[in-house]
């Protein structure tokens, strides 16, 4: 005999600050110098010279499906993107790096389906559905191409991976030179 409420628990969030959500982590590793607000938006800062090592921020979802959509500026010398993460060794990614979009899939390997892409301003959709996590990417946010490559990740789980984890959206940023930042406007919808 009760009236349903909404859970009050908010799937967005425009990186405003002055804090990072608590819907927000980096597994494994402490958020303590990773992130800071400025200009209307997230900055994280790059590390690691691939995705196992940057340690992406990720959002914990119990969903088996999802969608999001990523909205990021990223500086010459970092590469900044989205994953749908499952730990350090599993994931699929879609990443800027200067000139050249890439998606990334599993043991922190690149495919081979570099696309050209102008300028650093990008918008990537990840979709998650059925064990596939299909990458996309926009200069607009309007106008959407597809990576070629779908990764399928329903190896992923703790039976082949022995770590108690779940596919988590994400971003990151990864740099070899480990001072870039990334600025960041994320916008999840489940």
């Amino acid at each position: 005999g009760g009236e349903a409420l909404p859970h009050g628990y908010t799937l967005s969030d425009d990186f405003r600050g002055p804090d990072l959500d608590i819907k927000w982590g980096f597994p494994a590793q402490s958020a303590e110098g990773r992130y800071s607000f400025g200009n209307g938006g997230l900055h994280l800062k790059g590390s690691g010279t691939n995705i196992a090592e940057c340690i992406p921020m990720v959002m914990p979802c119990t969903h088996a499906a999802y969608e999001y959509v990523a909205e990021m500026t990223v500086p010459p010398g970092l590469t900044g993107g989205a994953t749908v993460f499952y730990e350090p060794r599993a994931y699929a990614a879609i990443g800027l790096t200067g000139e050249l979009i890439r998606p990334y899939i599993g043991y922190s390997r690149d495919i081979n389906y570099p696309l050209p892409y102008q300028g650093s301003h990008v918008f990537f959709r990840m979709v998650f559905q059925n064990d596939l996590v299909r990458m996309f990417f926009s200069p607009d946010g309007s106008n959407w191409t597809k990576i070629p490559s779908t990764g399928e990740v329903s190896g992923l789980h703790r039976n082949s991976m022995g770590t108690w984890c779940a596919m988590r959206p994400g971003i990151f940023a990864r740099s070899e030179e480990h001072t870039s930042e990334l600025q960041s406007r994320q916008y999840l919808v489940c």
